[in-house]
Order: C-alpha cells, then sequence, then structure tokens
C-alpha cells in the first residue's frame, strides 16, 4: 500500500517576536540577526525544503513503528519531564520575598507560583490570578484573568511588570486532500507551545500584548535576567489512509506571532539544522527573547534531533535525548545512550557550541551540571532489566569524556543526584538507599570516596550546607517474601540530614517520618514544591493524605533545623476547610515575615515566626462545590 506522510508538526521555543537565527560572529543573516552556530563539523544546514523532506521520509524509514497509523519514534517513549522597571511606590513598600527552588542561582526556573514582593501571581486551573498581597492584612485580588478553552497553562515567569504564561494549545485543522478519484477533507490535531506575554502595569486590568505559538510539546524554559530561553520538541506523524497528501509544509517547523500575523508560518530552511549520523525525526526548537521589550525580536532556530531534558547554567543551555542502538529483536543488543547538546547562552540568543554522548539514560535534570568549564552527567544503564547500573562521566567543554566513575550499585537505578562544587552525591536504591559521595576536584579522575546505606530512598537532595545535605524520600521496610525473595514495603515521607564533612564516612545525622504509605509529597516529584530558606529556619513543603475521610489531610508541613536537635515541626496548615477534596496543596511563600500557603480554592496567611494565622482564609468560592 502506497504510504502517505500526514502532519508533521515542529515546536519551536520562543517568547515574544520572531527575528530568525540566534547569534554568531562568523555568519550574519537577515534583519541584523546572525547564525546560531559557528563553524562546527558535526552540524549541516539544511538548504532547501526538498532537503528536509527527503531526510525524514529517510528517518522514518529506518525508526519507525507503526502503531494505529501513525510513527511513535523511540525518543516518544522517554520522559520530557520561575518588563520594565518597578515604580516607586511599588518599589517602596517591596519586602524581602522567597523565590522560586532553582538548580542553579541565577537560572530561574517557571512555575505555577511566583512573588515580586508585593504581589502574587497564580495559575489556578484556566485563570491568571494577580494579587496584592503584602501587607497581608490588606490582601485583595486585583484580577482573575480567564485564558482560552483550548489553552492548558502549565507555568508563568514574572519579569518586572511583564508575566509570561506557558502553556500548551491544542488546535484541530482540517485539511483538504485531492486525489485522482475523490476529494476529502480530514482532521489533523495539532499541539502547540505558546507563550502569553501580559503587561501588568495596571495589575488591575493586564493586558495581553502579545501571544506566540509554535507547534510541538513544551521541553522546559529558563530566565536568565530578563530574556527568556525555551525549548520544544515535536515527533512527525503519519497516516496511513493512502489518499492524505504530502505537503512540503508538514515537514517544516512553524510558529504563530500575534504581532506579525494571526497565521502559522514555516521556518526559513537557512534556520534549520541537522546532525551527520543522527537518524531523529523529531525537531527541537529554541528560542529565547527579551520580556522587557514587546516588541523585541525573538531569536529561533531548529534542529532535527528532538530533546527531552533540559539543563542551564549562566553560561550554556544542555539538551540531553535517550537514544537506542542494536535491534529491537534481540534485547541483549540493545544499548541506549544519552546524546547531548550544547548551546552558548549569548546576549541576542543561543549559539549551538557542540554534542557529545555518555552510555545510559539520564533521571532528571539534576542529573547534569557544569561546573568550571565541565558538564558532570549521572546514568543508569540497562534500566529495564536486572543488569542495571549506575555511572558518572565528566566532559570537557567540547562534551568530549575525560573521566569517568562505571558500575555503580549494580542491579539498582538512581533515584536522586546532587552536584555540589567539587563534589558529587547519587542515591540508588532497591531495597535500600545507598548514598554515595563523589569527588570530583579532578575532572580526568572522579573518585567514590564513599557509601551510606540505610533505609528508604530519597527522591530529591538539597543542599542545606557545605557539609550537610537534606534527603527527601520515602521511608521503606525490608520484608522476605514466602519464596525467600526481599522486597522493599514503602512507608511514610522519610526527611534525613546528612552529614559529608568527612566524605569517606557519610552520615545520617537525624531523620523524621511523615505519615504512612498513603501520604504523597509533590516535592518527591516536583523540587519547586519546596520553600526553603535558612535564614529563616524555614522549610516546608505540601502533603496530601487520603486513605478515609476522617484520616485525610491535604495541606504544609513546616519545619525548623538544627543540627543539634534535628528536625523540629512549627506546625501545619490545614487547607481543607470547606472542601472535603481536591484541593491540593500547591506552593507556600513567604512576603517579609508572612507565610502565604497557596491552594487552589484557598490562600491562607500565617506568622513566619509563630505559625499564628495573620488574617482569615482567602476563598474562590466559585470553585468550592466538590463536596
Amino acid at each position: 500500500m502506497k504510504k502517505k506522510l500526514g502532519l508533521v508538526a515542529v515546536v519551536l521555543i520562543l517568547a515574544a517576536g520572531l527575528s530568525f537565527g540566534p547569534v554568531s560572529s562568523k555568519e550574519p543573516v537577515a534583519n541584523g540577526e546572525t547564525s546560531a552556530i559557528e563553524s562546527n563539523e558535526d552540524i549541516l544546514r539544511f538548504h532547501s525544503k526538498e532537503e528536509i523532506v527527503r531526510t525524514i521520509k529517510e528517518h522514518l524509514e529506518k525508526n519507525r513503528t507503526m502503531y494505529k497509523g501513525e510513527v511513535v519514534n523511540e525518543a516518544m517513549t522517554g520522559a520530557s519531564e520561575s518588563a520594565g522597571v518597578p515604580s516607586s511606590a511599588d518599589m517602596a513598600v517591596k519586602s524581602a520575598h522567597s523565590t522560586t527552588n532553582v538548580q542553579v542561582q541565577g537560572v530561574d526556573e517557571a512555575d505555577i507560583v511566583k512573588t515580586d514582593g508585593i504581589y502574587i501571581y497564580h495559575l489556578r486551573e484556566r485563570e491568571l490570578v494577580i494579587s496584592k498581597a503584602y501587607p497581608a492584612e490588606s490582601f485583595e485580588v486585583f484580577s482573575r484573568i480567564k485564558l482560552a478553552g483550548n489553552f492548558d497553562p502549565r507555568e508563568l515567569f514574572v519579569e518586572g511588570k511583564r508575566v509570561a504564561v506557558l502553556g500548551i494549545t491544542h488546535d484541530v485543522r482540517m485539511l483538504h486532500s485531492q486525489s485522482e478519484t475523490k476529494d476529502s477533507i480530514y482532521p489533523v490535531h495539532d499541539t502547540a507551545t505558546s507563550v502569553l506575554i501580559y503587561d501588568a502595569t495596571d495589575r488591575k486590568n493586564p493586558e495581553l500584548v502579545r501571544q506566540i505559538d509554535l507547534q510541538g510539546q513544551y521541553v522546559s524554559s529558563r530566565k536568565i535576567g530578563d530574556r527568556l530561553h525555551m525549548a520544544t520538541n515535536q515527533y512527525v506523524r503519519i497516516y496511513s489512509n493512502p489518499d492524505h497528501p504530502i505537503l512540503e509544509e508538514h515537514f517544516l517547523p512553524k510558529y504563530r506571532d500575534s504581532v506579525k500575523s494571526g497565521e502559522f508560518a514555516p521556518l526559513d530552511v537557512k534556520h534549520i539544522y541537522h546532525f551527520p549520523g543522527d537518524s531523529s525525526s523529531q525537531y527541537l526548537n529554541l528560542a529565547s527573547v527579551s520580556l522587557s521589550d514587546a516588541n523585541a525580536p525573538v531569536a529561533v532556530s531548529s534542529y532535527l534531533g528532538g530533546g527531552r531534558q533540559m539543563y542551564m547554567s549562566e553560561k550554556n543551555m544542555y539538551i540531553a535525548k535517550s537514544d537506542w542502538t542494536g535491534s529491537w529483536e534481540s534485547q541483549k543488543s540493545r544499548k541506549e545512550n544519552t546524546s547531548l547538546y550544547k548551546f552558548a547562552v549569548t546576549e541576542n540568543g543561543l549559539v549551538y557550541k557542540g554534542r557529545g554522548e555518555v552510555p545510559g539514560r539520564l533521571l532528571n535534570q539534576f542529573s547534569m551540571d557544569e561546573h568550571k568549564g565541565y558538564l558532570r552527567v549521572a546514568t543508569t544503564t540497562d534500566m529495564f532489566n536486572e543488569k542495571q547500573e549506575n555511572n558518572l562521566y565528566v566532559l570537557d567543554g567540547n562534551l568530549n569524556v575525560t573521566g569517568r566513575v562505571e558500575g555503580l550499585a549494580r542491579g539498582e537505578r538512581i533515584y536522586s543526584v546532587r552536584f555540589m562544587g567539587d563534589r558529587g552525591y547519587v542515591v540508588t536504591f532497591k531495597n535500600v538507599d545507598p548514598l554515595f559521595t563523589l569527588d570530583l576536584k579532578d575532572p580526568k579522575q572522579p573518585k567514590v570516596m564513599g557509601e551510606l546505606k540505610i533505609p528508604g530512598f530519597s527522591n530529591y537532595l538539597h543542599p542545606y550546607d557545605e557539609n550537610h545535605v537534606i534527603g527527601f524520600g520515602r521511608d521503606t521496610e525490608e520484608k522476605t517474601l514466602p519464596d525467600g525473595r526481599t522486597v522493599a514495603v514503602q512507608k511514610g515521607i522519610k526527611l534525613s540530614m546528612f552529614d559529608v564533612s568527612d566524605m569517606k564516612n557519610p552520615k545520617e545525622l537525624f531523620t523524621t517520618v511523615v505519615g504512612d504509605p498513603f501520604t504523597h509529597s509533590p516535592l518527591q516529584n516536583d523540587h519547586k514544591a519546596l520553600l526553603f530558606s535558612k535564614e529563616k529556619n524555614l522549610f516546608a513543603f505540601p502533603v496530601i493524605r487520603y486513605n478515609n475521610e476522617q484520616d485525610a489531610f491535604y495541606g504544609f508541613y513546616v519545619y525548623g533545623i538544627d543540627l543539634r536537635n534535628g528536625f523540629g515541626l512549627k506546625g501545619k496548615v490545614d487547607m481543607r476547610d470547606n472542601v472535603k477534596y481536591g484541593n491540593w496543596p500547591q506552593r507556600m511563600i513567604y512576603i517579609g515575615d508572612t507565610l502565604y500557603s497557596i491552594s487552589n480554592d484557598i490562600y491562607k496567611f500565617h506568622d513566619a515566626r509563630t505559625l499564628e494565622e495573620v488574617r482569615n482564609a482567602h476563598m474562590f468560592y466559585n470553585h468550592l462545590n466538590r463536596k
């Protein structure tokens, strides 16, 4: 049967206008912008639409597996996985406040809640809520912006008086098919990543000043200063209907900019690149833009290769994706590697610098870290069988491996990673939790210094100080089955303080357990759910427990930390009130000496020192029908 390719939707990264091709001092291009690459042998620029179509078809033939008429690329199976100057009046009343818990200081990450010390910006369901939050006694909701029904908001950034909302837009387009025997019209479902940029100079009447839509799935984003950097990924889709036409436009990355035009337009071929030897049929699209200027051009470039995870330092962005080698028919020959792409952060955009490869699969963004010009990467190989083992690789500025530690904790997989300067910490797990300490001073000879085996595991590691690391995860109990096998039974949420002052002999200094197997925290999967301030002695996180109505709890646990006396529970904030279920706790922040506990339906206000209520809760009554 003659096969026809349908829509090839491609994804881009963006945020506010579009001027193609981030910078390089070597290749000036249109509109005064410069190329997204410098001279580099491991990347090639496409020269025509025909070349793009031919290349993608070749890649599809090589890698595809048919599922209901759609090509499923192997990278699809991986996990993807916060303007203007404030007025003098604003500056006069602004107070010290918490910020989003990020991986790299100076590199902001998008989140569902942000504050600037006066206002709280909150994505709740399908609306953006802006509230004057400080002082808490005069709290007032200033605006509630309803977002379109086909737009699924995910995260937001705040830059001065600009608010950028990032999310996914779902659309259905009708395509006309014409063959020798019949004409037909068929639907094509498009998924685009959208950025909605609001001017919130008047917080009571924010104005949407720009919307940019880029086909494909949202990967991640970062903000350095006033500049937003974002990545998206899209795979090629194919339809089995022979009457569906093959159109050139299906193979090109597209975008739509409300300032320039209301229609999707393809990216110019000269800004689309591919990697020799890479047979992916997905696009990785990158964009960066200043949020302070509503008319600032967006630097955009596209790479046939795809991407799934992002790490960003103040100097470079790294994109990672999983690749498989070997035959599907022979499990023994199947090997998973991770491709790494490096992009330099410049004043005008992102410049491609090179790529590398390491064995295995990354867990998440914390599996990558840049330090003194070297990239450190932690992976698990043979992830899906009993032969799995864990590794750490150090790569130089050209992404060549300079040092390695391989074969850690055979039969286990990585549950969390944290790099802190010249040190690294890796937690693996099967029945017990080994915490490995690694000395990374010499990039050519990284080495394991110590190992600590304790019950449970940590999903997330957070620096407390140079010699102490907080582990957040699960307590477990080892049990023996009738057939003699041992298994780990999960219990409550576990907090551990690790003393790593002696890297050869790490210790669990103290610990505490919250709840039981029915207890969960978003912090186990999302580091941005943590509120931590060493100065205010605050360690707070959301907790959800639901076994039955009598034992249910939706709220926050607030701890203080004393290295001599351990974790001290300051109190709990119960967010249920009139809502019996579904009012999940989201974020706790502070402004001045007030804690703000935030869920979909309720805001609560407490003194950060005593946890006494500052004022009554604010409730969004139109959502209190969940009883």
